[in-house]
């Protein structure tokens, strides 16, 4: 008789530990761990979504020693190295979607686009903050693709006519009630839910990283480190909005791995809220 090797039990509470009870049933040999942390790693988003409804939600920032993204007079070169850039492109590939603010669109103009080397599955969706529709006609993430990707997320009472306009240039708009800190995330992210994206990437820029960590809807960061201080009371943080009142009010993180492209080192963090399946704070943690 054969035998079979799980790596991982399906996250899926509905079906979990059934197949593997039908096949001993069956009378085959079942081996289970065999590389477990690898595969719990591929379907890190999928066993996020299939058990909260929500896709995992990872942020990533490129900042200098002293935790800045941009000079006060705004970015005039990359801070991370083309190796640092090229570890962006990797999560690219493994999300589903990309996500920034209105203020990332004004001020980089940015297309979102994957431009890695693998065949990617699923087409990049870019998905946009911007409460006011002021995503300019001509942005580059407008007409980065032919096939529609944008979806941009608008406060209720945002002007019906920019709302045409936008749609005529391919956007699809979906209002979403206030929040906090600005539109309300958690409508956002059970939006994105129904629409099949399991994974999120949050690029930023500062305000959108402030939203997310302060509502505690991050799953995992990754921080990509240039060996470079900018210093400067106006220089942009990684992280903006208000801050933390107090050390004990921040929220905690846990390295879970330490990696270098070129000459960036690439921190691999969770919050102590994270979601996934992966997380060092959980008991049964596979990592």
């Amino acid at each position: 008789m054969g035998r079979i090797v799980v790596a991982h039990p399906d996250p899926n509470p509905i079906v979990s530990g059934r197949g593997i009870g039908q096949i001993h049933a069956a009378g085959i040999e079942v081996g289970s761990g065999l590389l477990q942390a690898e595969a719990a790693r591929i379907i890190e988003p999928f066993a996020c979504h299939v058990t909260t409804g929500l896709p995992l939600v990872v942020g990533k920032v490129g900042m200098s020693l002293d935790g800045k993204i941009a000079p006060a007079g705004g970015r005039d070169a990359w801070i991370t190295s083309e190796q640092g850039r090229s570890f962006g492109q990797q999560l690219r590939l493994q999300l589903d979607a990309i996500m920034v603010g209105i203020g990332t669109v004004l001020a980089d103009n940015p297309q979102l686009t994957y431009r890695g080397e693998l065949q990617k599955a699923r087409p990049l969706r870019v998905i946009v903050l911007d409460s006011f529709l002021r995503t300019p006609l001509d942005a580059r993430l407008l007409h980065a693709v032919p096939e529609p990707r944008v979806l941009i997320f608008c406060a209720p009472d945002a002007a019906a006519g920019r709302k045409r306009e936008l749609e005529s240039r391919g956007a699809e708009i979906v209002p979403a009630m206030r929040g906090e800190h600005g539109l309300d995330l958690i409508q956002v992210l059970r939006e994105l839910g129904a629409r099949e994206i399991l994974g999120l990437l949050v690029e930023g820029g500062s305000e959108i990283h402030w939203s997310f960590l302060s509502s505690a809807l991050v799953d995992k960061f990754f921080f990509i480190v240039s060996p470079l201080v900018l210093g400067g009371r106006k220089a942009v943080p990684a992280v903006g909005g208000t801050g933390y009142s107090s050390v004990t009010a921040a929220p905690r993180f846990r390295i879970a791995d330490v990696t270098h492209a070129g000459p960036d080192t690439i921190l691999e963090a969770y919050p102590t809220n994270s979601k996934s399946i992966l997380s060092p704070w959980l008991a049964n943690s596979t990592s």
